[in-house]
């Protein structure tokens, strides 16, 4: 459990870094034209179940003939400006249903994000998740051309209410496709206009974010039979261009170096500091959710700061400790003290990229203890700051064999 848990902190931070990437180095990038970035790494993952995983499940999940569905559609709205209190965020609506084999409620996503930049450059982000996934009452429904789509809450995520409309701009493209689990489908994806007879997203907390009424404008609806690869090598040039799929030889995740790694994490929170490659940046990660096993209330933060803010390891009789600070770090504040509680475990033969190039290094876990240093560590959400008291902790501190 201990070696996914520091998986999971690797890859958490890698993603929330790409996520800040992918918007463009200059803040004032816009992100109004990616749609189809949108929806992907959340729809794949879940779609795309190996061809002998998913033939053996056909022949054991009850009533199945023939071979179990991966059909599954999507509307994902283009981000629509919300401001709130003279704070300006990007709102995004997300709706999700897969195939009733795998008994999986439909699910709809309200996101609202808002960054921070100096000198032109990204800095930080803070996103703001409330899911629904009712048992009864949300629906997605699609015309066969995927032209029309209509989504209902009805009552099922009362006080919260949306009944919008689609209408596609022209017709929904399609690309004939091999299935994951045999045969042939074809994946549609089509982009229109948004009307909203309801709309209103009662998030519970005032003044961030209250009832939210501005419905967005805009969206795409996707329909993906359960697709493996596409039949025609136009196709998939296509749908690469698109950025609907990853291009077969793209490597979808290849570990970066970085310097020493402390995490804490509960079922409800989780907050991660990690230094660059030659302590160069200091990136701090946190976030808390309502729902640890499913959709519910979840805030995230990260920001970027200076690499002094983690200070050099200091080694003693007792073990280590080593101080935590979040000075210039955007939406972070106050400072702790780790310090080990038990002798380090050593795990060699990692490997990590960095500047393309690969490196081979041990990794040092140590288990021990943050206790605050005055003001206690703290997640600076604009709905309310979330404080870090004496939690247990651990660190992770590479050892390469060499670097550059």
């Amino acid at each position: 459990m201990r070696r996914r848990t520091f998986i999971r902190a690797a890859t958490a931070l890698t993603v929330a870094m790409a996520t800040l990437a992918a918007t463009g180095a200059q803040a004032s990038a816009s992100t109004h034209g990616m749609r189809l970035r949108a929806f992907t790494p959340r729809l794949l993952p879940q779609v795309s179940l190996p061809g002998p995983l998913a033939r053996r499940m056909s022949r054991l999940l009850p009533h199945a003939t023939g071979s179990v569905s991966l059909d599954s559609t999507e509307l994902f709205a283009d981000p629509q400006d919300i401001t709130v209190n003279g704070r300006t965020y990007q709102m995004y609506l997300s709706v999700f249903t897969q195939s009733a084999a795998f008994g999986v409620a439909p699910q709809v996503d309200v996101q609202l994000d808002r960054t921070t930049a100096r000198d032109g450059h990204l800095t930080g982000e803070q996103d703001h998740i409330y899911g629904y996934a009712p048992l009864n009452g949300l629906t997605l429904t699609t015309s066969p051309d995927l032209t029309r789509a209509h989504v209902r809450t009805r009552t099922s995520i009362d006080p919260s209410a949306i009944d919008m409309r689609f209408r596609a701009v022209g017709s929904a493209e399609q690309l004939a496709c091999s299935l994951i689990t045999g045969g042939r489908g074809t994946f549609q994806v089509a982009g229109g206009s948004l009307s909203a007879t309801t709309f209103e997203i009662a998030t519970g907390t005032v003044p961030f974010f209250g009832n939210i009424t501005t419905p967005p404008a805009t969206a795409t609806v996707v329909h993906d039979p359960g697709c493996g690869s596409f039949i025609s090598s136009a196709a998939a040039a296509a749908v690469s261009r698109a950025h609907v799929l990853p291009t077969p030889r793209a490597s979808i995740f290849r570990e970066p170096c970085t310097g020493p790694t402390l995490a804490h994490s509960t079922f409800t929170t989780y907050w991660l500091t990690q230094l660059g490659v030659h302590r160069h940046r200091l990136v701090q990660l946190g976030q808390t959710t309502t729902n640890p096993f499913g959709p519910g209330t979840t805030h995230v933060a990260i920001g970027l700061g200076p690499g002094a803010d983690m200070g050099r390891i200091v080694h003693t009789r007792r073990g280590i400790h080593e101080a935590v600070r979040t000075k210039g770090v955007p939406f972070m504040g106050g400072s702790s003290i780790f310090r080990s509680t038990a002798r380090p475990h050593v795990s060699p033969g990692h490997s990590c990229t960095w500047e393309r190039h690969t490196y081979h290094f041990a990794n040092v876990r140590y288990q021990g203890t943050l206790t605050p240093a005055g003001t206690p560590l703290a997640i600076r959400f604009d709905t309310g700051a979330e404080a870090i008291g004496k939690v247990h902790a651990t660190l992770w501190v590479p050892r390469f064999r060499r670097m550059g």
